[in-house]
């Protein structure tokens, strides 16, 4: 239960926070993704959140995938969570 509670939580939390920094790294204000927050934390209710899932690990968008990693060239370590992630999702929910 607590391990579940780590990704849950506290992940989804870092995750939150790792948007925050990247909205104000490029000068913009972070409350912008604040709606993105909203719906994302709406489709946490549903039985299954993977249904919910978007984006372009989803849908193998590989252009758009590829525009994010040139974006966090100077970024190692979020640019390894940004593979990391995409390539779970790629594997185990992609269209």
């Amino acid at each position: 239960m607590h391990l579940a509670a780590v990704f849950a939580n506290n992940y989804t939390v870092a995750m939150a926070g790792i948007a925050h920094d990247l909205m104000q790294s490029r000068n913009m204000k972070s409350e912008w993704i604040q709606p993105i927050l909203e719906k994302t934390a709406k489709n946490l209710g549903l039985p299954d959140p993977w249904d919910a899932l978007t984006g372009p690990a989803k849908r193998n968008d590989q252009t758009s995938i590829d525009r994010h990693l040139k974006l966090l060239e100077n970024q190692p370590e979020l640019r390894a969570i940004y593979e990391k992630m995409g390539w779970y999702i790629q594997s185990n929910h992609s269209n």
